[in-house]
């Protein structure tokens, strides 16, 4: 069991979460990426090397902070953009190249996120997850201090079942966040 903060809620019902000591290395990580991405030099420096999925580049989010990014892929439509995942978070967005920088910093700190799934939830009806489900559970959920149970140890790179007690207050609740969307209508249990 550990205390932490979620990021981010996938489309799959994944939940990217850090713990209380990731979320201050992120915050130390971001400050320091930011202060030497103020330089305009380093701005100019790579600003038109084409970029490539597998990536590892600084982006510029829309906070004004830099942060980690791995590119996913150009986008189709508009080929100015990528789809970029911010590693330490889990998110990801189209980002306009002027944005984005090859001179990584801090690319020998493991990553400060973990994915993890609610151990004994499923989507509401069939196997899929409707979006306007995740966003309920995104804004239920994401930059509130949690604690964190891990239920299933798995390898490395898998995803963990877990359970997740709010211990900030969402409309007068802290707890068992699948009761609560369970409650909701948000979720059904697992058989």
């Amino acid at each position: 069991t550990f205390t932490g903060n979620s990021h981010y809620v996938e489309k799959d019902g994944a939940i990217y979460i850090s713990s209380s000591e990731q979320v201050k290395i992120l915050k130390e990580l971001s400050e320091e990426i930011t202060k030497r991405y103020r330089d305009p030099y380093i701005m100019m420096n790579d600003s038109l090397e084409m970029l490539k999925p597998g990536d590892c580049v600084i982006v510029l989010y829309k906070d004004f902070g830099y942060y980690r990014g791995e590119v996913m892929r150009r986008s189709e439509k508009n080929p100015s953009q990528y789809l970029v995942r911010y590693v330490d978070y889990g998110t990801k967005a189209f980002v306009n190249r002027h944005s984005i920088f090859l001179n990584v910093v801090g690319e020998n700190i493991p990553l400060q996120v973990n994915r993890f799934v609610l151990r004994n939830s499923m989507p509401r009806s069939g196997d899929e997850w409707e979006k306007e489900v995740l966003d309920l559970i995104h804004g239920i959920i994401v930059d509130k201090e949690c604690s964190i149970k891990v239920l299933e140890k798995t390898r490395y790179d898998e995803v963990k079942g877990v359970e997740i007690d709010l211990l900030e207050e969402y409309d007068g609740y802290t707890g068992d966040v699948e009761q609560l969307f369970e409650s909701l209508g948000f979720i059904r249990y697992r058989q």
